[in-house]
């Protein structure tokens, strides 16, 4: 099962990030969001065990984010709904925001992304959430990787190739059923992905959930929520 999580609201609202910091933490209101998201989330993941007659035991959650902190965040908050032992997010280069140069007037994330690990990352994630952040990309052996600038095709490929690549990695397992990936990525990218699987939704909004289940062993994946939203 794949869950992709768009950003919750992030603490100043605007079309353009230019000349500001371009990594924004959520506002109160999209903490909010993420904590309503996490409720249904868990519900989602516990009629899937059913639907599916999965060992509850033999579950494995992977957690997957872009480098935006208002991701890692909204991901980090989501997590203490649901029963995973694991409380590790890998910073996935794939699922970052479009690097489109009307959003970003410079390449945002190397410093800024380095800046919020050294000072409001590192540590306080485990402190405030008990998870850990891993700045190494978890899926491995993807050709198209994140860039500066960007356009519209190149992202499309970039967001291509990682659910390609997922799919491969997991059908590498035997219990491939038992694995939950869920990724916290943007609004752009969603659109991205719901592009990719024939399944386009319009007003796509903070902290909507995208759900993608394998009823045949990972082979023809099946769009089981698009975008939709929980949170009130």
């Amino acid at each position: 099962m794949l869950v992709f999580l768009s950003e919750g609201e992030p603490s100043e609202q605007t079309d353009q990030f230019l000349n500001q910091d371009p990594d924004l933490a959520l506002s109160k209101k999209g903490e909010e969001q993420a904590k309503q998201t996490g409720q249904a989330l868990k519900q989602i993941i516990n009629e899937h065990i059913n639907s599916q007659k999965l060992n509850p035991k033999e579950l494995v959650f992977v957690f997957m984010s872009s480098q935006h902190i208002r991701c890692i965040q909204t991901l980090a908050i989501v997590m203490q709904y649901l029963p995973a032992e694991n409380k590790i997010i890998y910073i996935q280069n794939q699922l970052s925001d479009l690097q489109l140069p009307n959003l970003y007037k410079q390449e945002p994330l190397k410093e800024h992304f380095q800046i919020n690990y050294d000072k409001k990352i590192l540590g306080q994630f485990d402190k405030l959430y008990g998870v850990e952040i891993r700045k190494q990309n978890y899926i491995k052996g993807i050709n198209v990787e994140l860039k500066y600038p960007e356009d519209q095709v190149y992202c499309r490929a970039r967001v291509g190739s990682f659910l390609i690549q997922i799919q491969k990695y997991v059908n590498g397992f035997t219990n491939k059923n038992h694995h939950i990936y869920i990724c916290a990525t943007h609004l752009g990218v969603q659109e991205i992905l719901l592009d990719h699987y024939d399944g386009k939704c319009k007003n796509i909004d903070y902290c909507s959930l995208t759900t993608i289940c394998f009823p045949e062993n990972w082979q023809n994946p099946k769009l089981t929520l698009k975008a939709k939203t929980f949170w009130k």
